[in-house]
């Protein structure tokens, strides 16, 4: 699959890295020459430097044969922008990703319909709200919804004397209903 990510900042950075190792193709766009520079060290990445507004530049990454477009910079208008300006060559069906932190722009349906962005991440509501399933299960490292919510997979790390010592699953489960129902009811 080829992807095309603006931005090269953390989240740019560990996604090409990640993306790179999963065998796909990647490029990525960054303006700032010391960002372009350090993904030429470390991965087998295509770097353009320039702007993700650009179409030069996204003709340039193969934006025109990409399977994804991902905009993750520090700039909700510039990620917006680049997947605005992207569409207009992308093929029809490819995702287009953009990272938005702003509530005015994230809660904004026909905004990302303008913008033709199919997939809105705020990184940092994405924690927060990690960080609030975790509280919510003593004892969770993490959890993972399904099925809008009706199917709930619990990582927990087992050990002598924790929560589900000497517990079935079933018994685990009612455990976990009933306190997440004395959450939901406070």
């Amino acid at each position: 699959m080829k992807v095309v990510i603006v931005g090269a900042g953390e989240v740019g950075f560990n996604l090409a890295r990640y993306l790179a190792a999963g065998r796909n193709e990647v490029a990525i766009i960054e303006i700032d020459p010391t960002k372009c520079a350090r993904l030429d060290e470390a991965m087998d990445v295509v770097v353009l430097r320039g702007s993700g507004t650009n179409p030069a530049v996204l003709k340039e990454a193969g934006v025109e044969k990409a399977s994804m477009l991902v905009a993750v910079t520090d700039s909700d208008d510039t990620n917006m922008m680049a997947v605005y300006v992207a569409s207009a060559f992308l093929p029809e069906d490819a995702i287009k990703m953009a990272r938005i932190r702003s509530h005015d722009h994230m809660d904004n349906s026909e905004l990302h319909r303008r913008f033709h962005i199919d997939v809105v991440v705020n990184p940092e509501q994405l924690l927060a709200d990690k960080i609030q399933r975790i509280l919510a299960i003593p004892g969770a490292l993490d959890t993972f919804f399904f099925e809008e919510g009706a199917v709930t997979v619990v990582a927990l790390k087992a050990t002598q004397g924790g929560v589900i010592e000497g517990r079935t699953v079933e018994q685990f489960a009612r455990a976990v209903n009933r306190y997440l129902d004395w959450v939901s009811n406070r």
